[in-house]
């Protein structure tokens, strides 16, 4: 579950697991976002 995929396709086992998951999706989407966001100001 080290990629976004596999994250977002396995059931978290705990609340730890679903943190890391979070964690590999999120990193990822954070990327994009700053690329992408409407600078303010």
């Amino acid at each position: 579950a080290s990629t976004p995929a596999g994250a977002a396709a396995a059931a978290p086992a705990g609340v730890d697991a679903l943190k890391t998951g979070f964690n590999t999706i999120g990193g990822d989407c954070g990327t994009c976002h700053q690329t992408y966001r409407i600078k303010k100001g």
